[in-house]
């Protein structure tokens, strides 16, 4: 199922990012490696790098971003029978990083052992998750229930329907860190280990 051009447009506005770049993807023999803002046209760019030859997994450092571009990359990533790769102890993986995340077949959140689940809790490594939000006419960022409607269908249409319960647990300038314990018991994870 393809996003038609309109909910492309909608998600992409409710990027949480204002000015942020486009996230790097780059390519470690079969890994992709993520790193940076989700941004619209990040999904062109993971096709082009995944196209040119085996992909097997997709690690991620991103602070998050475009709910649209994710959720074509969570597809694509499941499309290809990928694991996805987080470090808890050395990489982030906010809002909607977690849909790319979520999107692997096999998902390994290692070096998790030392996080807590709460806001702001510990150390800034690891899964975290917000409220959606988007820009309104002034330029405030104001939270969004559309966004945050989107983002359970999509952890929904990928498996991790429980996911959705931590996204109103932090404002959009909040991040609600997500232990290991909690990632695997609620299936976001697949493994705690290093793969």
């Amino acid at each position: 199922m393809r996003l038609s051009s309109a909910l492309l447009v909608f998600f992409a506005a409710l990027a949480p990012l204002n000015g942020a770049c486009a996230g790097e993807i780059r390519r470690e023999g079969t890994t992709l490696v993520f790193t940076g803002a989700v941004m619209p046209g990040d999904e062109v760019q993971f096709q082009r790098k995944a196209g040119e030859g085996p992909v097997t997994r997709v690690s991620f450092n991103s602070p998050g971003g475009g709910i649209g571009a994710a959720w074509a990359i969570a597809r694509m990533i499941r499309g290809l029978n990928a694991t996805t790769l987080v470090d808890g102890g050395r990489s982030i993986c906010y809002s909607a990083c977690t849909l790319m995340f979520v999107g692997g077949v096999a998902r390994h959140y290692f070096n998790a052992d030392g996080r807590v689940d709460g806001i702001n809790a510990g150390s800034p490594y690891g899964l975290g998750y917000h409220e959606a939000s988007r820009f309104n006419d002034i330029g405030q960022r104001v939270a969004s229930a559309q966004g945050d409607d989107a983002m359970a269908a999509a952890y929904a249409e990928l498996g991790v329907p429980q996911a959705a319960q931590f996204l109103r647990k932090a404002v959009n300038s909040q991040i609600y860190m997500v232990s290991g314990v909690t990632a695997l018991s609620l299936g976001i994870a697949t493994s705690l280990n290093r793969p």
